[in-house]
């Protein structure tokens, strides 16, 4: 029996995250820092730069710091892009974010993603997302897709069109057109720059999360739960009802231990449920992941533990590339088993649960000496990126300032909702002890959040780097 979900809608002063709970667990995690919206999506008028036809790519200026990086090879009409010079506007898509060494990545073949479909408005193309497997459902959506779409346009069925009737993908599939149309208005009548960016953060989770198996949304913003509102009353009146304004004495987050299995995808080692483990590691150049037995002596005999231990590993592996983001190639070490049956057997499993990932990944199977590979396509940044911040003292990493903040926090409403105190003390670590200027905005703002509480900081000599604890009075 699947598991019902519940989404979990965190707005903060600094930061926003949408989590995905099911049956207790954290299966999905987005978070976004709200001064720093990602690019990947939106749809810029540009101004060519440059042409390099020898390298098939060109620099498009789209109103940025750093201009834009065309592949034209990847482009659906490399003939007229050939043809294009110095100063020719084009329509382009962000499909890569920029970085501090270059502009982002762009490409003329756009997209516009809706809840079930993803229309391509100049691509002659009908399709279906390959994690749809059922034969039958995608013959019918092949079909529905094939009767709709125009000439010179295209569609994609995306997941959670398995369980639509045609006549709601038709109507999504207006409202898609109809958005293309005033894209591509504002394309003629303006200057380079922004011409259409994807919603934020929570609205883009209104869209690709929402499914059937969605029984709560909760939200802790009253105006951002009203907007949700107004978003599902035009587009998913079906889930109107399950949107809550989430207003209780213990933070959302805590609640539904979020935090705490978030804490536990910032290290490196993963306990499984059988008491074995996983070692993940970054490098540049891939993610290595290395499966022991450790504690686990639970199996019938050794290679019952062996095969029981990859089994689970399998499964995790998917869900830990999944909420830490994970890109790029993964090189797994699996316990070495006794048979080709049992390695086939873990190989499935594996392949299932990256199956139910939203960023394609593709198990490519064993490489030899024991070894197993998968490639995961990089989508925006790891979750790393967003809660570490780099140690000045250790050359380590530290959880970042804003994610220090948001767990005191949640400590704090604890403290208040659990006792009759007036005074909250929050005791730092050295190392943040000796920034503890930087937390000035933060007493600030939790001097509004909880009026008649007296906040302060004090150190703790002989905590651990990046560690805080909380007490009262």
């Amino acid at each position: 029996m699947t598991n019902k979900g519940t989404i979990l809608i965190d707005v903060q002063e600094n930061m926003s995250s949408v989590s995905l709970i099911e049956g207790g667990m954290l299966n999905e995690f987005y978070v976004e820092f709200n001064h720093n919206y990602s690019l990947t999506g939106n749809i810029y008028k540009g101004r060519v730069v440059n042409v390099l036809p020898g390298l098939e790519t060109a620099f498009v200026d789209i109103g940025l710091a750093k201009n834009a990086f065309l592949f034209i090879g990847e482009t659906q009409d490399k003939e007229s892009l050939f043809k294009v010079k110095e100063g020719d506007f084009v329509m382009v898509q962000v499909t890569k974010e920029e970085t501090k060494e270059k502009g982002a990545t762009v490409t003329t073949n756009i997209s516009i993603p809706g809840r079930l479909l993803l229309y391509l408005p100049s691509i002659d193309f009908a399709g279906v997302s390959g994690r749809i497997t059922d034969v039958g459902t995608r013959e019918r959506l092949l079909k529905t897709i094939e009767k709709m779409k125009n000439p010179n346009e295209g569609f994609v069925a995306r997941t959670l069109c398995a369980d639509e009737k045609a006549g709601e993908i038709e109507k999504e599939a207006a409202v898609l057109r109809d958005l293309s149309k005033a894209i591509t208005e504002k394309y003629l009548e303006r200057g380079i720059g922004l011409i259409h960016s994807e919603d934020n953060l929570l609205l883009r989770c209104v869209r690709d999360i929402l499914s059937k198996n969605i029984e709560k949304i909760y939200c802790n913003d009253e105006k951002t739960t009203n907007e949700l509102k107004e978003k599902c009353k035009i587009h998913h009146p079906s889930f109107y009802n399950l949107i809550k304004f989430y207003d209780e004495k213990i933070d959302l987050l805590d609640e539904f231990e979020v935090i705490k299995q978030l804490d536990r995808l910032l290290e490196k080692k993963v306990t499984l449920g059988c008491g074995g483990t996983l070692n993940i590691d970054k490098t540049t150049a891939l993610t290595a992941i290395d499966v022991n037995t450790s504690k686990f002596v639970g199996g019938i005999d050794h290679e019952q533990t062996i095969y029981e231990t990859n089994m689970q590993a399998a499964k995790e592996i998917a869900r830990q590339l999944r909420l830490r983001n994970t890109g790029g190639l993964v090189v797994i070490d699996f316990i070495d088993m006794y048979s080709e049956e049992q390695l086939d057997d873990v190989l499935k499993v594996l392949r299932t649960e990256v199956a139910l990932d939203r960023v394609k990944t593709r198990v490519m199977g064993s490489i030899g000496f024991g070894l197993v590979a998968l490639t995961r396509k990089k989508m925006g940044n790891e979750l790393r990126k967003y809660l570490l911040d780099d140690c000045d003292e250790c050359g380590g990493k530290i959880h970042s300032k804003n994610y220090m903040m948001r767990k005191m926090k949640a400590s704090l409403k604890r403290l208040f909702a659990e006792g009759e105190h007036t005074q909250a003390f929050i005791a730092l670590c050295p190392y943040f002890s000796k920034k503890i200027s930087a937390f000035n905005e933060f007493l600030s703002e939790c001097r509004t959040i909880f009026p008649n509480k007296e906040i302060s900081f004090v150190s703790f000599p002989t905590a651990k780097c990046g560690e805080f604890y909380v007490s009262g009075r």
